[in-house]
């Protein structure tokens, strides 16, 4: 078992003044991510807008701590942010005053082979040219890229991405697609994806789970394998099949209507 949750809750203090007024985020949120052997696992955590999945991701990451429950990687307690789990946040951060090269360096380890590391980072990152650019300005797509390198150099057991991709141009976000879904079958990289776009989560998940929201929890998980083919990042009819299986789950569940279906 690569990752666990077991009833993650999440309390928020309305004001921060009155310990006794809380706001349960998320509730009894619990679910497994194993790895597969053939290449890395990619899942989505599919929710509308206002759900908890940030406050998810960085209670997965020990950026937060959760208000009950546990969170096991390999089997043990992951409580302590340790770099076993690299964190992407939605709006991908780097040093501005540092160039392409030089971001990428700053996480990798002190050795003798850190230059030939910093370089391999760069071409897996598609970053090949622009060692010397600065992510100053530069597009959310660039800036994900920078992130992304820096996230594989810790060698981490799982890479979470919070909802990054939203926004990208549509042309900058499949070629995004296309370089994560190469990492994870190439470089065997899991990943735990937040997102609120239903077409997405289908181009991408091997899995994926379904969070309602007012609390957020996880409330169905859907297996991917074998139900899309080619031309993944087209509409086809087994996209639209997908999507009407999905939006079928959440009306039942919750009558919500607020998930995005654009790519």
């Amino acid at each position: 078992m690569l990752l666990a949750l077991n009833n993650v809750k999440k309390y928020f203090s309305g004001d921060g003044t009155d310990s006794s007024f809380k706001t349960l985020v998320l509730n009894d949120v619990s679910f497994e991510i194993q790895t597969s052997n053939e290449s890395g696992k990619l899942v989505s955590v599919l929710a509308p807008f206002g759900a908890g999945k940030s406050t998810l991701l960085k209670i997965i990451s020990a950026l937060q701590k959760p208000s009950e429950g546990e969170i096991l990687l390999n089997g043990k307690i992951y409580n302590e942010p340790r770099g076993e789990i690299a964190y992407i946040p939605e709006k991908p951060s780097s040093f501005p005053w540092l160039n392409t090269a030089q971001n990428i360096e700053f996480v990798t380890k002190e050795t003798s082979s850190n230059k030939d590391k910093v370089n391999h980072l760069i071409d897996i990152a598609g970053l090949s040219g622009y060692e010397d650019h600065s992510p100053a300005n530069k597009s959310f797509g660039f800036r994900f890229r920078i992130a992304l390198a820096r996230a594989i150099a810790v060698d981490p057991e799982i890479i979470l991405i919070d909802d990054s991709f939203k926004n990208m141009k549509p042309v900058t976000r499949k070629d995004i697609y296309e370089l994560v879904l190469k990492i994870k079958e190439e470089l065997k990289i899991n990943f735990l994806v937040a997102t609120t776009n239903i077409h997405e989560a289908i181009f991408l998940s091997d899995e994926i789970l379904l969070m309602r929201k007012d609390p957020g929890t996880i409330f169905k998980k859907l297996s991917m394998d074998g139900k899309i083919t080619a031309d993944k990042f087209n509409i086809t009819d087994n996209i639209i099949t997908a999507r009407n299986e999905i939006e079928s789950y959440f009306r039942v569940e919750s009558k919500e209507d607020s998930i995005s279906f654009s790519i």
